[in-house]
């Protein structure tokens, strides 16, 4: 009998029947005494109220366990993405505008964080090439040599260099995709997400206009196309994320919620080998838990845990939450024991505890309220 793409095996079946009975075992309020009180700050990206508002702000919290003070609100012009150096005191966000300094073109800036404080002061704003306009995500390489940034509006990669302190410069690779022809139909290029390969200089992105995944090699000079592979025709991805191994990727498609899983041989994509369809097609963001063994899903009504297979990659639904607001961002904290949601239609930020053991949440709690919130991070103290 074949077996349909999404559909459980018996051995996944019962792997989820078996973690429920050991949750049941579980005493939740044991675990919510042993779980170290979150602290540290948070940084939400608001941005303005429609796509030729340059308005916005990033928000900074100093969080103590459920409670979140406002260190500062700093005025910046449509911050759409924000990324954190890995070693350094440094926030990256990249400006969905149109034009900079009257030209057709988004920016980049980088923030300097207090330590003790969270509070962000400006070091340096980097315009983008030119027609390299709305911008809306950015990625690190995994040497924090280089920022990948990807506009969409413009259908335009820039590359931009890192110096040793984080602060970027010019762009010194510039790659513009014209979008393709099926058919007679033009499909045009919106890149959406990018992500590193842990190897170093192979990126992946999403493109929800052309449908695809595509797999770039990016050196200082240079953006140069390997492979272009259809994630799920008629529904572009439009966020991917890496599998803690590194040979998986994930895709999740803004068409119709549902999410592919694509092996990776080598560092060429292969034909998705699950498909996993969405009951409600509004499914909007995906985050990976530190410990690789999770992936989570937000939108149509729920926050659900999917359980990653350690050896094929393959998802396993485990546990469902309802979630009645549409969200903007989700985030793990950096030791996985929380999740920090962002809502775009009332702009409430929540936190929901989450247990490892398991995959299973508790009820999230609501914390602050940022209007037309878009970007969260986190920074432990």
């Amino acid at each position: 009998m074949t077996r349909k793409s999404g559909q459980w095996t018996r051995r996944q079946f019962n792997q989820a029947l078996a973690v429920a009975a050991a949750w049941t075992l579980l005493d939740r309020r044991s675990l919510a005494t042993t779980r170290p009180p979150l602290a540290g700050f948070a940084f939400v990206a608001a941005g303005g109220e429609s796509p030729l508002d340059q308005r916005g702000s990033i928000q900074v919290f100093q969080v103590a366990g459920s409670r979140w003070n406002t260190v500062q609100a700093l005025s910046v012009a449509a911050p759409a993405h924000l990324e954190l150096h890995p070693h350094l005191p440094l926030l990256y966000a990249v400006h969905a505008v149109g034009l900079w300094n009257s030209l057709p073109r988004g920016a980049v800036s980088a923030y300097d964080i207090h330590p003790a404080t969270g509070h962000l002061t400006l070091r340096v704003t980097q315009p983008l090439s030119l027609a390299a306009i709305y911008p809306r995500h950015a990625a690190l390489s995994p040497d924090v040599r280089h920022l990948l940034v990807a506009a969409e509006d413009g259908g335009i990669y820039n590359l931009l260099p890192l110096a040793p302190d984080g602060s970027p410069g010019p762009p010194t690779a510039i790659r513009k995709e014209h979008g393709l022809g099926e058919a007679g139909d033009v499909k045009t290029a919106r890149p959406r997400h990018v992500v590193f390969h842990p190897s170093g200089t192979t990126a992946f992105t999403a493109d929800v206009g052309q449908e695809s995944i595509s797999t770039f090699t990016c050196e200082r000079d240079s953006i140069r196309l390997e492979e272009r592979t259809c994630s799920h025709a008629g529904a572009g991805p439009s966020q991917l994320i890496h599998s803690s191994s590194g040979s998986c990727v994930y895709a999740l498609h803004a068409g119709d919620g549902s999410i592919a899983v694509h092996r990776l041989e080598g560092l060429q994509i292969a034909a998705a080998s699950q498909i996993l369809s969405s009951r409600r097609p509004d499914t909007a963001r995906m985050a990976l838990h530190p410990t690789g063994r999770f992936l989570i899903t937000a939108g149509g009504g729920n926050l659900t845990t999917l359980a990653i297979d350690p050896r094929s990659g393959s998802l396993t639904a485990i546990s469902s939450m309802s979630q009645q607001q549409h969200p903007a961002g989700i985030a793990f904290t950096p030791d996985g024991n929380h999740l920090i949601s962002i809502q775009d239609d009332s702009g409430e930020i929540s936190q929901a505890p989450f247990h490892a053991a398991a995959g299973i949440f508790d009820a999230p709690q609501i914390v602050a309220r940022v209007e037309a919130a878009c970007s969260v991070l986190f920074r432990s103290a």
